[in-house]
């Protein structure tokens, strides 16, 4: 597909994300403007555009980003997410490897959003339980004291009190607990993916930037070889 050129495309962007082009009912491709039944699907650009913004064409997404030579969008100034920009010693094939092997890597993760909604949702739950129960820790406390210092309570009294302290910091103890491994496992498991997936994007783009080297090398000898 042919890319239109920078500024026309520039403005019809910007005028779109300002709300001054009519809506459609169908999706289209932002960069192509194409809405009709193709092979290739409708994919996002997984910036920070939202709506049919969004929407666009895998093939003219990577065909806009070597025009501009930038992976960066025009309109949030966001990162493309899985798209690299123009490389000198790499050719099309190359970049579009390295290209799908950051798009896997964004996917590996350690919790799916849904187990990351869950997950995010339990840990609300067990704070605002651990609040609620400091509250009443601190209200079971002041009654103890006030019982142990009453001279006319008695030893049932002072030693209801004192269990019930002992059980809301027992229950309070326990909150505190679950709700910090929690948070530490998932971050623990956040951080190791995230290693993970930098080592392996890493290994992978050495290995494409040795072999374009070696190409490259091997070209300058055939070269010099033949003058």
């Amino acid at each position: 597909m042919v890319v239109n050129t920078e500024c026309r495309d520039e403005e019809r962007l910007i005028t779109e994300s300002q709300g001054c082009v009519a809506s459609d009912s169908s999706s289209f491709c932002r960069i192509c403007q194409d809405n009709s039944d193709t092979e290739e699907h409708l994919s996002t650009t997984r910036c920070g555009c939202k709506g049919q913004l969004s929407r666009v064409h895998r093939s003219c997404l990577l065909e806009w980003v070597r025009y501009k030579g930038s992976n960066k969008c025009e309109i949030c100034a966001h990162t493309f997410t899985g798209v690299l920009p123009p490389a000198s010693g790499l050719d099309h094939n190359q970049i579009d490897a390295i290209e799908a092997v950051q798009a896997d890597l964004a996917q590996y993760q350690p919790l799916s959003r849904r187990k990351r909604t869950t997950v995010g949702g339990v840990i609300l739950f067990l704070a605002i339980v651990t609040i609620v129960t400091g509250v009443l820790t601190v209200g079971a406390e002041d009654e103890f004291r006030r019982t142990a210092a009453d001279p006319w309570g008695t030893d049932m009294e002072l030693r209801k009190a004192h269990m019930m302290l002992s059980i809301c910091l027992s229950f309070l103890f326990f909150c505190v607990t679950l709700t910090i491994g929690l948070i530490v496992v998932w971050l623990v498991l956040e951080l190791y993916f995230y290693m993970n997936r930098r080592r392996i994007y890493a290994r992978t783009a050495a290995r494409f930037l040795q072999e374009a080297r070696r190409r490259s090398t091997t070209a300058q000898n055939s070269g010099s070889t033949a003058v």
